[in-house]
């Protein structure tokens, strides 16, 4: 029986361009294959008996999977606010192309996945705002001391931690890169804040970026 030929067919979304080399089974069975066009425009390789099944058959990219994910459109996260939806400008490590279209609150817009839009809280103005705040060291400072002096603590209730190369939570001096590097680790995620050539800069950052992302929290939350 001559083998079916499906170039130029439709299926749901896909349109099958060609026919290309086969796979074959553990028992040496060819598998026919077929290069397939979404209407996405993403091209993709799909089995014959994928296409042509009666129960649940391929007819998308899984783009139509993804589209069908809540609209999150007027959804604020941090100082991200969702228009819409948009295309990716590079497909994500699992393949995904769409995205959403934000506008921070300094008036940049970038397109992020929905895995970003759970993870980041700006365009990236908001490390860059903490990187630039600047400790007085004449008078009164933000710690509240009078006399220039940084506190040991960048938290009420925090300690240095064991691994606190300078007396001071979350900054560190990198003998390597001659600087202080600053994190916060929030609820089991790292937060990586900048590097200071200043110690009270580098303090001054991780206690902005603890009042800033975090708000107010229970300090046995933050690291």
């Amino acid at each position: 029986m001559k083998a079916k030929d499906l170039s130029e067919q439709t299926f749901g979304k896909l349109t099958v361009l060609k026919l290309v080399s086969p796979t074959y089974t553990k028992a040496g069975k060819p598998v026919r294959r077929w290069l397939c066009r979404c209407e996405c425009g993403k091209e993709l390789i799909v089995n014959q008996n994928a296409l042509t099944a009666t129960k649940n058959p391929t007819r998308s990219c899984g783009c139509s999977r993804q589209n069908r994910s809540r609209d999150r459109s007027g959804e604020r996260y941090g100082r991200l606010l969702v228009l819409r939806r948009e295309k990716l400008p590079k497909k994500t490590a699992n393949g995904c192309v769409n995205g959403w279209l934000c506008r921070c609150d300094c008036g940049k817009e970038v397109v992020l996945s929905t895995q970003q839009l759970r993870q980041v809280k700006s365009c990236g103005c908001l490390l860059s705002d903490v990187a630039k705040q600047k400790v007085s060291v004449d008078g009164a400072n933000c710690f509240g001391h009078g006399n220039g002096t940084a506190s040991t603590k960048t938290r009420a209730g925090l300690p240095p931690t064991a691994a606190s190369s300078t007396g001071h939570r979350g900054v560190y001096w990198s003998s390597v890169e001659k600087l202080y590097k600053v994190s916060v680790q929030y609820k089991g995620k790292h937060h990586y804040i900048g590097r200071f050539r200043n110690l009270s800069e580098a303090i001054e950052a991780r206690r902005q970026a603890e009042k800033q992302i975090f708000g107010t929290q229970k300090s046995n939350e933050i690291n």
